[in-house]
């Protein structure tokens, strides 16, 4: 959960050596060393692995024992079960500790309430996307649901949790049923809120909600062909106006050019008519066919002689 890299890296090992040290302090301290040895606890608190190491294998006098476990004094009771009922409550501690001072880098000074702003942030404030199926979005309900234990517990402002209230942390943080009902009730679509969804069992919701999920899906199809379709329409009426525009341009202009060269012709044709050689003044179509025959009648004498 708690990515092992650069500065959060540095957070992660001050936050582990400062409960080492809470810790050894608090319940390690009566029986692993003399009053006053520093460089006995640097050895011990400076690393995981040797702490863990001095705390299982250090012997712990009857009298420490008898000091957490009072109702045993006296009765000769299992010193052995109770060693290994300390140091399983030493490790707790030593958790507890470590989780305290990464709640206080996480959550600030909301720490305290930090579990009941989650819990109504999920009740209030998540949503289903639409390519989310409902089964799968009631899946991700259950694995946000799995992080909660590691929330703070409800404590004072700014005062560490005490062993009580860590305690009570895996009671206050249970779930119950209508409240995980509550979160996957919120987070759905206006359009899959059933009225009885409180009295429906798990399975029950869940088929209801699947057959809500078909027939949303069908109707915001339907809908989305519909707006294609008027889509489709629109662009085809815009077309067809614009190709009758264009015919009509076309018609005009063939029909200005055809009035046009059928107007300009009898006026060249007149004007050719109306000109006259200047050599012969005839017409020149005659003055050609004249000028044809002379050219005949030189080459033929030519070759005469």
């Amino acid at each position: 959960m708690i990515c092992n890299s650069g500065s959060t890296h540095t957070i992660f090992r001050g936050m582990t050596r400062e409960s080492r040290d809470i810790v050894f302090e608090k319940y390690m301290v009566p029986f692993m060393i003399l009053p006053g040895d520093a460089h006995e606890k640097e050895i011990t608190v400076d690393d995981h692995a040797t702490f863990c190491k001095k705390l299982d294998v250090t012997k712990m006098s009857t009298a420490y024992l008898d000091t957490y476990f009072p109702e045993g004094k006296g009765n000769n009771p299992d010193r052995k079960k109770q060693t290994e009922r300390m140091r399983e409550r030493i490790y707790r501690n030593y958790y507890q500790e470590f989780w305290t001072g990464m709640h206080q880098e996480m959550f600030g000074a909301n720490r305290y309430r930090a579990f009941q702003l989650e819990l109504e942030n999920l009740k209030h404030h998540i949503v289903k996307p639409y390519e989310v199926s409902v089964r799968k979005a009631m899946q991700h309900v259950d694995v946000l649901l799995t992080y909660l234990p590691f929330f703070p517990p409800r404590t004072v402002r700014s005062e560490r949790p005490t062993d009580k209230e860590w305690a009570a942390v895996k009671v206050t943080k249970q779930v119950d049923d209508k409240t995980k009902r509550d979160i996957q009730y919120n987070m759905l679509p206006t359009s899959f809120r059933d009225s009885d969804y409180e009295t429906m069992d798990h399975s029950s919701f869940l088929l209801c909600l699947e057959k809500l999920e078909i027939k949303d899906a069908k109707e915001r199809k339907e809908r989305d062909d519909n707006k294609e379709k008027l889509k489709r329409k629109s662009e085809g009426a815009s077309t067809g106006k614009s190709h009758s525009l264009t015919t009509a341009r076309i018609t005009k202009i063939m029909t200005t050019r055809v009035t046009a060269a059928t107007i300009k012709r009898p006026i060249i044709l007149a004007k050719l008519a109306s000109v006259t050689c200047v050599r012969c003044q005839e017409l020149p179509l005659l003055c050609m066919k004249r000028t044809m025959l002379r050219t005949a009648r030189r080459k033929s004498s030519t070759k005469s002689f």
